[in-house]
């Protein structure tokens, strides 16, 4: 049970440092100060076309890896 403990806790800290490596890869978007405060913005309203479009897909793909992993350590460690 500790081997699996190790292994899971390795894949976590690939996974999170995977996740940090393609965030820094997106583009940045324009003008956020407008978005935080409401007021409009013309790139929000356009969908992300290549290689943003794949990153932010591969974004929600590992968060939720991350995610499922970080609670199958905490089951782990209650057992």
């Amino acid at each position: 049970m500790e081997a699996l403990k190790i292994v899971l806790r390795v894949v976590l800290l690939l996974v999170s440092l995977g996740l940090a490596v393609i965030v820094l890869m997106q583009s940045a978007k324009t003008d956020a100060m407008a978005a935080y405060t409401g007021g409009e913005n013309s790139a929000m309203s356009a969908r992300p076309k290549g290689k943003d479009a794949i990153l932010g897909r591969w974004t929600k793909i590992a968060a939720v890896v991350m995610f499922v992993l970080c609670v199958a350590s905490v089951i782990l460690e209650k057992f």
